[in-house]
């Protein structure tokens, strides 16, 4: 291989309830809470430092290149970079203000706090929405970033008795303007309701009220009537996949990341994850629109209430 991200051993600490804590250098945080919601931000950040702590360069993110194997690598000693490994580098804007917003809201109604974790970072200097090598071309300070971030998210998913879910916060400009909820399953599953919920981010979800193997009874949770996407209609907002819009039919679509794979419940436990690409028109007018707020956290209540508290 020709690169290789540095070993981490992460120590976990107990998160402990209104104690705000901060990552190696200020680039993450995690405000720990007491509820079984985690929220993530992994595309808000605003920090780009040029230099790393020891003074070296810390350079931005850019397209990596081909092994002889004609595999993607991720590094800045590459000699030519390569359009097949692209890296995405703009930053969502307002997610890392949503993630807050939403927490804060979502306490307003409950009287209980979510989990959230964010980077503080430009997705320039780190996409903690990748795997470890395209996340932070092997630069040693992104990759501290890195672990703190992920190990942030862990912490809160061991804080979390039973079952709960966790809810990436992204943002898309695609047309129609919808909020887009990402699964794992693909635009063509959707239309064609042909997935299975043990290759989902909310497998735990499904099993826990349809039992293993009924696909027919967890398309309420996707596209019915128990799923995020209805209570959002409810709440007079925009999604896919909803009861109102099922499917994209031809439109684009984001089904997922790197987050809802590793830490929602595809493989395993009982965090269930989903992804949230919100629509530009809702993240450019959400800072003066308290309406806006309450009706999202409005949402997420109720799908939690519904299927999580009862």
């Amino acid at each position: 291989m020709n690169v290789y991200h540095l070993l981490f051993c992460g120590i976990f600490v107990p998160s402990v309830l209104g104690q705000t804590r901060f990552g190696s250098h200020g680039y993450t945080k995690y405000e720990p809470g007491d509820m079984n919601i985690i929220i993530t931000a992994s595309h808000g950040g605003r920090l780009t430092p040029l230099r790393q702590a020891n003074g070296d360069d810390w350079p931005d993110r850019k397209n990596g290149c081909k092994d002889e194997f004609e595999n993607c690598i991720y590094t800045h000693s590459c000699s030519s970079a390569n359009r097949d490994c692209p890296t995405r580098t703009l930053r969502d804007r307002n997610t890392k203000e949503i993630a807050q917003d939403l927490a804060d809201k979502i306490k307003e109604i409950t009287g209980t706090q979510p989990h959230v974790v964010y980077n503080l970072l430009r997705r320039s200097k780190l996409d903690a929405n990748r795997e470890i090598n395209e996340a932070t071309l092997n630069i040693p300070d992104a990759i501290t970033a890195y672990n703190d971030y992920t190990n942030f998210i862990s912490q809160a998913k061991l804080a979390i008795p039973g079952r709960g879910f966790l809810l990436d916060i992204h943002g898309q400009t695609h047309q129609p303007e919808r909020t887009e909820l990402g699964y794992l399953i693909s635009k063509l599953r959707l239309v064609r309701k042909s997935y299975n919920m043990k290759y989902t981010s909310i497998r735990s979800l499904g099993e826990y009220w349809c039992g293993k193997g009924n696909n027919t009874c967890f398309q309420d949770f996707v596209q019915g009537n128990r799923g995020l996407g209805y209570f959002m209609n409810q709440e007079g907002l925009d999604a896919v996949p909803s009861p109102l819009d099922e499917d994209p039919e031809g439109e684009k679509f984001f089904y997922g990341g790197y987050t809802t794979r590793r830490y929602g419940s595809r493989y395993g436990g009982k965090i269930d994850a989903i992804q949230l690409e919100l629509p530009i028109g809702v993240r450019y007018k959400w800072n003066g629109d308290d309406a806006l707020k309450n009706a999202f956290a409005k949402a997420i209540v109720q799908f939690y209430q519904t299927n999580y508290d009862a």
